[in-house]
C-alpha cells in the first residue's frame, strides 16, 4: 500500500515528506490545508474588495443632459514612461503581476469574483500587493489598449520589484 500522494501541480505521485515533485519541480506539491485556505482566503477577499471596489469602474457622473462628465480625479494627467507616480486603486492596497501573462490572469480572475484562483496567485508568487500610496516609477506603456503599465516599486517592502498594473491606478505625485 503506497503512501506516496498526487501532486497538486501535474498529479505525478509523491512521497509524502517531498519538499518539491520530481515530475514538475513544483513547490510544495501537497494541497493547504483546509484551515490556512480559509485564511488565506480571507485576507484575499479583504484585499482585493480594497483594490477592485466598484467606484474605480464608475469614470464620470451625468448631468442633466445625460452626457457623462468625467470627475476632476479621472481628469489627472497619465503618467509617462520614466516618470514617477503613486499606486492607488481606491484601497488599502494595490495587487500587481509579476509578467503580463500574469496580469492578464489577475484581471480575468477578478472580473469572474474567483478570489481562490486570486489567492492561488498570490501564494504562488505570481502576483504581490503594494500598500495604496506606494511610490513608483512607470517603466513602460504594455498595451494602449488594457492601459496596462508597468512599474518599478520605489519604496516598501517590495522595493525595486517590476510589476504589472491597470494604467488607472498609476496616479501622478500631487
Amino acid at each position: 500500500m503506497s503512501t506516496s500522494k498526487p501532486c497538486r501541480y501535474c498529479g505525478n505521485e509523491v512521497a509524502p515528506n517531498a519538499k518539491r515533485c520530481p515530475n514538475c519541480d513544483g513547490k510544495n506539491p501537497f494541497p493547504v490545508s483546509p484551515v490556512a485556505n480559509f485564511f488565506g482566503l480571507i485576507i484575499v477577499v479583504l484585499i482585493v474588495g480594497s483594490c477592485c471596489w466598484p467606484g474605480w469602474l464608475i469614470s464620470g457622473s451625468s448631468n442633466s443632459s445625460g452626457a457623462t462628465k468625467r470627475s476632476k480625479s479621472t481628469q489627472s494627467r497619465i503618467v509617462s514612461v520614466g516618470q514617477e507616480g503613486i499606486l492607488s486603486s481606491g484601497g488599502d492596497a494595490v495587487l500587481l503581476g509579476v509578467s503580463k501573462e500574469s496580469y492578464s490572469r489577475l484581471v480575468s480572475l477578478s472580473v469572474a469574483n474567483d478570489t481562490v484562483g486570486i489567492m492561488d496567485m498570490i501564494l504562488t508568487g505570481k502576483v504581490f500587493s503594494v500598500k495604496g500610496g506606494t511610490r513608483c516609477r512607470v517603466i513602460q506603456i504594455s498595451s494602449v489598449l488594457t492601459n496596462t503599465r508597468e512599474v518599478r516599486i520605489l519604496e516598501g517592502d517590495n522595493y525595486g520589484l517590476s510589476g504589472f498594473t491597470a494604467g488607472e491606478f498609476v496616479k501622478q505625485i500631487p
